[in-house]
């Protein structure tokens, strides 16, 4: 019985030298023109001529496995004896474990992100959970996310930024928009098209695509908070959740802290912009100082543009997470895997509310001095002031409307630890960390 090495590489000399290697071997490559130590390899073709039951196995040592793999289905050689060797951890891989799951076009829902209408920021969060909505009411597998730059090879070409420089915008475009659309389970790929047209010609030859509007007149309506309130009741909108590389990150980090103690996550707003908006540092590190550190471990996740920087005096004693200010996949899975999250009002908190079983207490300050946090724009979002939102999970995430202060924190953490703790003796599972 012969081993078939299919490759002629520097893996192949450490799959010879392997223990694996039990001999009686016949080289092998598609055209035929290589050889190993002076011994002529089989082509495709010739190989195909060795009788089956003399083949035992068919050993890949080579990065080109599917190419490979196909010229073997085509002569009809046997797959079912080919293995593949991964060389870095000197062990064979049968070829059925290497295959991802097959897609098909039609389980497949376009969802556009036209930046000449969304902004580069955590509004994405909106678009996607409508986009996996869709993709549900339309009985669709996957997501494809369609990135559409504000750019045009006719007319005028005003391409917008709005709020951020350009470097910002691309940092942004990146590490927010694009790291989003990675944290609905549904999805499955992104392109990017740096002009519009290109996205037309693309998304011409589609019929699933999301907002239809875009697909109808070229449009992408803007979205605001309050489109969530015409989801119907019947569908889940916590459809955030981190890839499993992000979630493995985060459980590694929290597996180097102090055993059996409840993780409280507190994420800062430490904006350049308005900055008013930002955590009361004092307040939070005398409601740090309060806590029982024999049961809870706070976990401080900085801004992500002050996150190299050194941490205020007041917050020194405390953990930081610099690997989660930097990866929002893997500040989502703290987010999961936290016994409460905390914090103001902000972009990556606002990612809490769609996140299955996460718990938070968001502090929701209303200031009639900034559009951004204004009672009309709270109320234009559909929002009651005074409510937790609409849209959050369960009652495990609350929604302060004051400020962040000592006194609504310890308040706030009081309760909704009572909740939790009542929660608990219905159902021990739901106990967390």
């Amino acid at each position: 019985m012969y081993t078939i090495i299919y490759g002629i590489s520097s893996p192949t000399e450490l799959f010879l030298k392997s223990s694996i290697n039990t001999g009686n071997n016949l080289f092998a490559c598609t055209d035929g023109g290589e050889s190993y130590k002076g011994t002529q390899a089989l082509s495709l073709e010739d190989l195909a001529l060795v009788p089956h039951d003399q083949i035992d196995r068919i050993i890949i040592c080579s990065m080109f496995v599917s190419e490979i793999c196909n010229g073997l289905r085509e002569k009809g050689l046997p797959l079912e004896r080919t293995y593949f060797f991964d060389h870095t951890k000197k062990k064979l891989i049968h070829y059925n474990a290497l295959l991802a799951k097959q897609v098909s076009s039609e389980d497949i829902l376009y969802a556009v992100y036209d930046l000449s209408v969304h902004l580069a920021c955590f509004d994405v969060i909106n678009f996607v959970v409508l986009a996996e909505i869709a993709r549900i009411e339309q009985h669709k597998t996957h997501i494809q996310f369609i990135l559409v730059h504000d750019r045009s090879t006719v007319g005028e070409n005003f391409n917008t930024l709005r709020f951020h420089d350009a470097d910002d915008y691309a940092w942004r475009i990146e590490k927010i928009v694009k790291t989003v659309f990675t944290c609905v389970p549904s999805y499955i790929s992104i392109t990017e098209f740096p002009f519009k047209e290109d996205a037309f010609i693309f998304l011409a030859t589609k019929e699933n695509v999301f907002p239809e509007s875009y697909y109808t007149n070229k449009k992408s309506p803007a979205i605001n908070t309050l489109l969530l309130r015409s989801v119907p009741l019947k569908y889940d909108m916590s459809v955030l959740s981190a890839p499993l590389v992000g979630k493995n990150l985060a459980a590694s980090f929290l597996n180097s802290l102090p055993d059996n103690k409840k993780i409280i996550v507190i994420t800062l707003r430490e904006y350049e912009a308005q900055p008013k908006r930002n955590s009361d540092i004092a307040q939070w590190s005398a409601f740090l100082d309060s806590l029982d550190l024999t049961i809870y471990c706070p976990v401080i996740i900085r801004d992500t543009y002050q996150s190299t920087e050194k941490p205020d005096d007041r917050l020194k004693k405390y953990i930081h997470c610099p690997q989660a200010s930097m990866d929002f996949c893997v500040r989502l899975a703290l987010y999961e895997l936290a016994y409460i999250n905390m914090g103001v009002s902000s972009g990556p908190n606002y990612s809490i509310s769609f996140v299955k079983g996460a718990r938070s207490i968001i502090f929701q300050m209303i200031d009639e001095n900034n559009p951004a946090s204004s009672s009309w724009t709270a109320k234009r979002s559909g929002l009651e002031i005074g409510k937790d939102f609409f849209f959050n999970d369960s009652k495990l995430q609350m929604t302060i409307w004051e400020k962040d202060d000592l006194n609504h924190l310890q308040h706030a953490f009081d309760i909704l630890v009572a909740r939790i703790n009542k929660l608990t003796k219905i159902n021990p599972q739901q106990a967390g960390q």
